[in-house]
């Protein structure tokens, strides 16, 4: 590979790798309490399921039901640039 290809590589390459950078540090606090809200979410939905016998079907749909409640109510992420 030639300096002028390896240049023009990493030309294309780093605007996508910027952004990337970009967007996960403006969201990085967001990110990381959404994580532990839906980790809390199914632990509590697997163990609440779990002790009382309740249908499988009853735990996936409150799984995915509390999961896209949560992404509606809470704030959309940050793009950098906008």
């Amino acid at each position: 590979m030639t300096d002028e290809e390896s240049r023009s590589l990493l030309a294309r390459v780093l605007p996508p790798v910027r952004f990337v950078v970009g967007f996960l540090t403006a969201n990085a606090r967001t990110l990381v309490v959404d994580a532990l809200v839906i980790v809390a979410w199914v632990v509590g939905l697997s163990l609440a399921f779990g002790l009382t016998r309740w249908p499988l079907l009853a735990y996936y749909a409150s799984l995915v039901g509390g999961i896209v409640v949560y992404t509606l109510v809470r704030d959309p992420l940050v793009v950098p640039g906008e």
